[in-house]
């Protein structure tokens, strides 16, 4: 079945044939079913603004979900069924925790097959509303109590979710649907949805990113990476590094603590470490994990006051930074120049300008064309 036909149900824009076409196609399978049903519930997420619902709404909202649950219907060919909310759950999760809100159900006399067709009257709409409400802040609930149920990024349809990219010798930032902020070193990306429901605030980066989260004690921030680990936070302000071209990745905490995760060969979580402010803990590829108690968070957040920090920096990791700084191609003739290191620092300098600076300390040369530049052993 066509998302996009599904999308356009959900809008209220197909006419009668197509609205049969997918009430056939849901009859024919459980699958089919589980899919529709959760395509709608993220389009009512996605389509309702964030927020609490106020006690009064709480105590309505319980009265509908009372009676729905509790009503016996004479007829056994029409039920209502109200089922537990859940959000988007894990992979492997049964879809029994799926809410099918204002679901009607009929048993045909012939064959005992179940059609589901949904309702889209104003009154419904608005008990939708209401019960997502409860199931957000049930989740809260759940999370104060310690009892994290993941909202999987994965599990959210591209529709549904935003991915903000910089390339090589571009910076940018972005405001997260909860008002987090986040900046992004040049050729980094991170990926969140239109909107942070249930448990968890999910979002996923590549590259550098930094983190000023809003605070939220009930629903906490789950960011995962391109390697096998995540931060989990609440509210403070951070940095991770993780080019899936390096063979290490960093964390550094700069204000408020973070907890961070990976993962087993079954993917279960385990607990790394809890960051406090000025700590940082790095993941090496086939390395035992580095934790450093101290770190210089002035050099490691120098990129974001723009800035290019070198620090007997081996020349490995200089040509990859000013491959992402200023979107250049260098290419290295002679590969003893990967065995000497390199000490300065940059403001506004063209590339050009840092060639020179290199060339002035080092035995390095250098050709450029364009933003191709080939690097040399002097004669």
């Amino acid at each position: 079945m066509n998302k996009n036909l599904i999308i356009r149900y959900f809008n209220g824009l197909c006419d009668e044939p197509q609205k049969q076409q997918i009430l056939e196609w849901i009859d024919q399978s459980d699958e089919n079913m589980k899919y529709f049903v959760s395509l709608r519930d993220l389009w009512i997420v996605s389509n309702m603004p964030q927020g609490r619902a106020v006690d009064s709404q709480m105590s309505i909202a319980d009265e509908i979900i009372s009676k729905s649950n509790g009503a016996e219907i004479a007829k056994e060919d029409e039920r209502i069924n109200v089922q537990k909310q859940g959000d988007v759950v894990n992979e492997g999760d049964s879809m029994d925790v799926k809410e099918r809100i204002n679901v009607r159900i009929t048993k045909s006399n012939r064959n005992h097959r179940i059609k589901y067709i949904i309702s889209y009257g104003v009154a419904a709409a608005a008990m939708i509303a209401l019960i997502l409400n409860i199931a957000i802040n049930n989740a809260q609930r759940r999370a104060s109590e310690g009892n994290i149920e993941r909202y999987y990024l994965s599990r959210v349809p591209l529709e549904y979710k935003h991915t903000v990219y910089t390339n090589k010798g571009v910076k940018g930032e972005a405001i997260l649907p909860d008002g987090s902020h986040v900046w992004l070193n040049s050729d980094s990306k991170i990926t969140f949805p239109n909107t942070f429901a249930g448990d968890t605030r999910e979002v996923e980066i590549a590259g550098e990113v930094y983190f000023n989260v809003v605070s939220n004690p009930e629903m906490p921030m789950i960011v995962s990476t391109n390697r096998n680990f995540s931060v989990e936070v609440y509210g403070t302000q951070f940095i991770i590094r993780s080019y899936s071209n390096e063979d290490n990745a960093t964390t550094l905490l700069l204000k408020g603590k973070i907890s961070l995760r990976t993962y087993d060969a079954n993917g279960e979580t385990k607990d790394l470490k809890e960051l406090n402010p000025s700590e940082s803990y790095t993941i090496m590829d086939y390395k035992a994990p580095v934790f450093v108690a101290v770190a210089d968070t002035a050099k490691q957040t120098a990129w974001k006051r723009g800035m290019l920090v070198f620090d007997q920096t081996p020349m490995d990791a200089v040509i990859r930074e000013l491959e992402r700084w200023h979107g250049a191609e260098i290419l290295v003739k002679d590969p003893t120049i990967y065995d000497l290191k390199f000490s300065a620092n940059f403001k506004e300098e063209s590339l050009v300008q840092i060639l020179e600076t290199i060339k002035f300390c080092s035995s390095i040369d250098y050709s450029i064309d364009n933003n191709h530049v080939t690097l040399f052993k002097e004669l």
